[in-house]
């Protein structure tokens, strides 16, 4: 496993563990470089469990790989109801910045983990 990551502001390669750059001062946690990845979690044949378990594990790797954010494929039953409950939770907690429904698609959800 790589335990080092580069500091997105200045360059610098720095130990994972690490909150804020000494050489820049910048917040790692914060940095993204903008990345928005898409997951399909409710089209083959997940139970919402299994959906919930998708949603955990995508979000704990954009997070780790400092993305932007998540697109949930979600479809219109079970699964689009739960996951709308786990992220208002997450919202709550603020372990998330946003979540939205897409407009035109109201299968789809927009997860944001940091500003870009």
């Amino acid at each position: 496993m790589n335990n080092k990551i580069d500091c997105l502001q200045c360059g610098m390669t720095l130990s994972r563990e690490m909150r804020r750059c000494p050489k820049c001062d910048d917040l790692l946690d914060e940095q993204t470089d903008g990345h928005v990845v898409t997951v399909d979690i409710a089209h083959d044949r997940e139970t919402v469990r299994q959906a919930i378990t998708k949603l955990n594990k995508t979000l704990d790797e954009v997070n780790k790989d400092r993305g932007a954010g998540a697109r949930f494929i979600v479809g219109s039953g079970r699964i689009r109801e739960a996951v709308g409950a786990e992220l208002a939770t997450y919202l709550y907690r603020k372990d998330i910045l946003s979540f939205e429904f897409e407009g035109a698609n109201e299968g789809a959800i927009l997860v944001m983990l940091r500003k870009h």
